[in-house]
């Protein structure tokens, strides 16, 4: 059965020798069943963690064509990597991790709004491309859970601003004065006003920017994520 899956002996279905029951190789039973595999997958989700917090604490990229607080970052790229390495369960707490440390060491700028906006989307599309490579993990799978999660990145941004970090925002940052949010908006594009902020918000702002953030970041993964993975693999990591 194994010559008949990828070679990556991390993300092959095997047949257990007592009960001819297939295993996955990514599920936390199998991972946690010797000391090697505990210290392999906290080793792993330690790694994908420090590697992403630094990606979305302090490498960041302004693009003046938005507003100023929407930058492009590449911590999800070290999560959905890190999720397809150690699992979903091994993904979720690489996000929890990535923002949480986040929230303790560093102050935030949108009086948290942002990370709460981060920790949503980033757990949608972490868990929309792994649970798809959890139960096909062959390259095919790899792509096509890469493919769904760029997906699932442009519509869980887009929906999680309009119906929940916009109405935040407004209201912890700026006291529910939509005035001031208009006026900080007006910085990045005049035509703003009171009437169409949401509109123009959502899709001169975060739509764009997300297809485009998102893109960057799946592209960057698709070529080079087995490689990654292989190179782990002979490190023993």
């Amino acid at each position: 059965m194994a010559k008949d899956m990828i070679e990556d002996d991390i993300y092959i279905e095997e047949e257990d020798e007592l009960n001819e029951v297939p295993v996955n190789k990514l599920s936390l039973k199998y991972q946690f069943k010797t000391s090697r595999g505990r210290i392999r997958f906290i080793t792993r989700v330690s790694m994908f963690m420090a590697l992403s917090f630094v990606f979305y604490s302090f490498i960041k990229i302004p693009l003046p064509i938005f507003p100023s607080f929407l930058e492009i970052k590449f911590h999800n790229l070290w999560i959905i990597l890190g999720s397809y390495l150690t699992g979903p369960i091994g993904g979720v707490i690489i996000v929890l991790g990535t923002i949480l440390f986040k929230m303790l060491m560093i102050e935030s700028s949108t009086a948290y709004v942002g990370e709460l906006t981060d920790l949503l989307a980033s757990i949608i599309i972490m868990l929309s491309g792994s649970l798809i490579y959890y139960y096909n993990h062959t390259k095919r799978g790899g792509i096509i859970g890469l493919i769904v999660s760029y997906a699932t990145w442009v519509i869980s941004y887009f929906f999680i601003n309009w119906f929940i970090s916009f109405p935040f925002y407004l209201n912890f940052y700026f006291k529910g004065n939509i005035d001031g949010f208009v006026n900080m908006l007006k910085g990045w594009n005049e035509s703003i006003t009171k009437e169409n902020i949401i509109t123009i918000y959502l899709f001169g702002a975060v739509l764009p920017f997300n297809l485009l953030t998102g893109a960057i970041n799946i592209g960057i993964l698709l070529p080079f994520y087995k490689s990654i993975s292989n190179i782990l693999r002979k490190m023993g990591l």
